[in-house]
This record gives structure tokens, C-alpha cells and sequence, in this order.
């Protein structure tokens, strides 16, 4: 945590976490369900008693980095041109990164075959990144109003200008895949044995790949694009 120097302040942390255990959530032995969870059900519907596998968790993201940059001028400060323009006005940049978490990797399509290739949760996705910019100004509104500045007013009141631009660099960051393709969009099923075959069986082929593709579409597998706020908030 380095104070504040000048104008800048920053902060990085760090976060190792390993977690690992029996199940990702409360319903990890159910029968069917998600990639671990069917797989851990089926061995106890299956009779096999006393089933205590340690894994690696869904949610075990290795490696978590946040760095937080905040650059800011202060009561007279940001001057152009001899006039305090910048005055009361800064930006903060929040970088986040973290190590991509694990998922079961298949050999087949998970509509025919639950054969795994390798482990429960032995696969991994890749790193994800971020970086979010907040714009804001502090507006004195009693030196507007009144002409009084805040240490001079019994009650003072600051409006807070701000623009928040959330994933400023617009990355597209894959949060959730499928088993057997690896892609966040397709789980190989229409273009396998199995699929092509019920694909001519049916009475419109093209109409029923085009809605098992919109079935396909889960918006928590990618995240959100570049999204800007702009906002006023009150203090007194």
C-alpha cells in the first residue's frame, strides 16, 4: 500500500487460496446435475459406499491480483494555464487479474458419453484480466451557491461527478466452458456420430440446429462487455 505521493496512490494485492474438498456445493452428490457434481452422484447411486474424494474445487482460482491506481488533484491544484482547472478532480484505474478456474475435461460430447479425460476438475481455464476507470469531480456547493467554501459552511454539501467505464479495454473474458469442445458456445454434440444422425431424423434439420444452438447460448460463460456510467452522487 504506497501513500499518498504527490498526486498518486496505489495499492496492490495478493491472494493465494488452494481449495479443495469433497464437493463445490450442497448438491455436488446428486445424481446428474453439472460436470463433478453427476459424476460424484452416480458412484453413490451406484451403492459404492463411504465416497470421500478429495478435488479440486469449481470456484479454486489459484492466483488473485488486484492493483488499484488513483491519481488525483486537490483544492487549488491541476492548474492550466495559471487557473485551477483540474482542481478537485482525479481518475482511478482498478486492474484485476486471476488464475483461471478448474472444469472437468471429456472425451466425448456430454449428451452421449460421460467418459473423462483426465480428473474431476483437471482441466483449467485460462487467466482472466480486467480494467475498470472511474473519471470523477468534487463540486464545492456551497462555494456555488453561497460563496462560502466547505470549511466555512455550517453544513457542507459536495456533489460528486463521475463517468465509470467498466471493462475499459472491452476484453472478452471466457468465464465458463463446456467439458468436451473447451469453448464457451458449443459442446460438439450437432457435429459428433450421434448428433448428425438426429439432426437427419428430424422433420426441419436446419430449424432444429439452429434452436439446439440457441439453447446452447449462456450468457454467465462470458462476461460482460465495455459498459460507461455516468452518475452524480450527493455528500453532506
Amino acid at each position: 500500500d504506497m501513500r499518498r505521493v504527490g498526486n498518486l496512490r496505489m495499492n496492490i494485492a495478493y491472494t493465494l487460496q488452494f481449495a479443495e474438498g469433497t464437493g463445490s456445493n450442497a448438491s455436488t452428490t446428486a445424481r446428474g446435475g453439472n460436470f463433478s457434481s453427476g459424476i460424484l452422484g452416480n458412484f453413490i447411486a451406484a451403492g459404492i459406499p463411504n465416497m470421500r474424494i478429495s478435488n479440486v474445487l469449481d470456484y479454486d482460482s489459484r492466483h488473485n491480483i488486484v492493483t488499484s491506481l488513483d491519481y488525483r488533484y486537490g483544492k487549488g491544484e491541476g492548474r492550466i494555464n495559471g487557473k485551477p482547472i483540474l482542481e478537485n478532480t482525479g481518475v482511478n484505474f482498478i486492474f484485476r487479474a486471476r488464475s483461471g478456474e478448474p472444469y472437468t475435461k471429456f472425451r466425448q460430447p456430454t449428451r452421449t458419453n460421460n467418459l473423462i479425460d483426465g480428473g474431476i476438475n483437471g482441466s483449467r481455464l485460462g487467466w482472466h484480466f480486467g480494467l475498470d476507470m472511474r473519471l470523477d469531480r468534487d463540486i464545492d456547493m456551497n462555494k456555488l451557491f453561497s460563496g462560502k467554501s466547505i470549511s466555512e459552511a455550517k453544513r457542507p454539501v459536495m456533489l460528486n461527478a463521475f463517468v465509470l467505464i467498466q471493462n475499459l479495454l472491452n476484453i472478452k473474458d471466457i468465464l465458463a466452458v463446456d467439458g468436451f469442445t473447451g469453448r464457451p458456445d458449443d459442446d460438439g454434440y450437432m457435429a459428433s456420430p450421434q448428433g448428425q444422425l438426429d439432426i437427419q431424423t428430424q422433420v426441419n434439420p436446419q430449424s432444429f440446429v439452429d434452436y439446439y444452438n440457441m439453447t446452447l447460448w449462456n450468457h454467465n460463460n462470458i462476461n460482460f462487455p465495455r459498459r460507461i456510467n455516468v452518475g452524480l452522487q450527493l455528500n453532506f
